[in-house]
């Protein structure tokens, strides 16, 4: 049985035509090809053209690797010293609040002086007070506990040393 063609199918057929002999003629037209003879030329330099693209990423993506793992280093030697700085802040206090008491008297007491300034002085006059007027506090305390009651004493402050 002979096929049919119907006249719309034989128009689309002629349109499919006429774009496949454009695209032919624009592929005949090319620059690549008119310029080189022979297609094989044009493929041999594209993919020339494509190893040395490849070559130049791997020299960038080197190069950006190394700027990398230079800022990774650059950030841990600032953990570093940032934990070395506070370590020894903390040992600074630590060896400033215990040390004096390892030393001998004369020597504490020079240390906490300065680092306390006018509450040392102050403090170091109480205890010289109640340590010369020791008999006569502890009197007081007794009568104060005997009695319940809160007690009058009468202390002799000497004059201040100028």
């Amino acid at each position: 049985m002979p096929v049919v063609f119907r006249t719309t199918d034989l128009g689309r057929i002629a349109t499919v035509l006429s774009d496949v002999i454009k695209r032919l003629d624009a592929v005949e037209q090319a620059v690549a090809l008119r310029d080189h003879a022979d297609g094989r030329d044009t493929f041999r330099d594209a993919a020339r053209e494509f190893g040395q693209g490849a070559v130049d990423l791997a020299r960038v993506t080197s190069g950006i690797v190394g700027h990398v793992v230079s800022a990774r280093q650059r950030q841990q030697r600032r953990r570093m010293f940032l934990a070395g700085a506070i370590a020894g802040l903390v040992s600074g206090i630590l060896a400033l609040l215990f040390a004096p008491r390892m030393l001998p008297g004369q020597v504490e007491t020079a240390i906490v002086s300065t680092v306390m300034g006018e509450r040392w002085r102050n403090l170091a006059e109480v205890e010289n007070f109640a340590r010369s007027h020791k008999e006569k506090l502890a009197l007081c305390t007794a009568e104060a506990a005997r009695t319940m009651q809160n007690q009058l004493c009468t202390l002799l402050i000497p004059a201040p040393r100028l």
